[in-house]
């Protein structure tokens, strides 16, 4: 399968800190822990001063680089970080089924499940799990969207949002039928793709995109809309 890159960055200010805190909205919309006596992040973590670590997709530690010994203005230490970035973003499939072996493991706790298997029973196979970010083992964790309207100029516009797994494993597509029975892929044209995408920073590894109908809703424009996720 393809690598595909999701960073949760958070940083995690020293005990003895607190009164910088108001300088990190200023830098950008990094997640910040303050790290208290009682919490003893820090030390939990085993984190030093400026030290970056990589973990896997179950959070498990992957890599690891202080940035003051490799300093990022140094050309090689850009690399270096660059692959240990990419490593821990690669996602083995060694059945070569399309889901990701940590996923399977995860959930399974063996590699035996199909893509179209339903384990849950709740109809939504494996992969349709995977690609919008549910659980394939919880009958009440099912893929969802969420419709509305943005009007802009007085001037309304159909939308729709899903939750999806941070990275590019999947190509998601929005699709239209009449009846419910022929579905047909919409021209790119008719739709802003992802402009509110963004990255929930939950440690779940989850993104929410939006879709946006680049024309005005019509009364005499009435089809059904779905989201399709396809595998690269």
């Amino acid at each position: 399968m393809n690598s595909a890159i999701h960073v949760e960055i958070v940083g995690v200010n020293l005990k003895t800190s607190a009164r910088s805190n108001d300088l990190i909205p200023m830098i950008g919309s990094l997640a910040w822990l303050q790290d208290t006596a009682a919490d003893d992040v820090r030390g939990k973590w085993g984190a030093g001063y400026r030290d970056v670590k990589i973990l896997d997709t179950l959070n498990r530690p992957v890599g690891f680089l202080n940035l003051t010994s490799h300093d990022m203005s140094v050309p090689g230490n850009y690399s270096t970080i660059r692959e240990l970035f990419l490593a821990a973003a690669k996602k083995a499939d060694v059945d070569a089924d399309g889901l990701w072996d940590d996923w399977e493991m995860f959930h399974f706790q063996n590699l035996k499940q199909g893509p179209l298997d339903d384990p849950d029973k709740d109809g939504v196979d494996n992969l349709t799990e995977l690609a919008f970010g549910t659980n394939p083992m919880d009958v009440k964790s099912r893929p969802a969207t969420l419709f509305g309207v943005q009007k802009k100029l007085g001037v309304a516009y159909f939308n729709e949002r899903f939750r999806r797994p941070a990275g590019e494993l999947f190509d998601y597509t929005m699709e239209t039928s009449e009846d419910l029975q022929t579905w047909s892929k919409t021209a790119l044209s008719d739709w802003l793709p992802n402009p509110g995408s963004r990255v929930l920073f939950d440690g779940s590894g989850v993104a929410e995109s939006t879709f946006v109908m680049s024309r005005p809703m019509s009364e005499a424009d009435r089809r059904f809309v779905r989201v399709r996720a396809i595998l690269r």
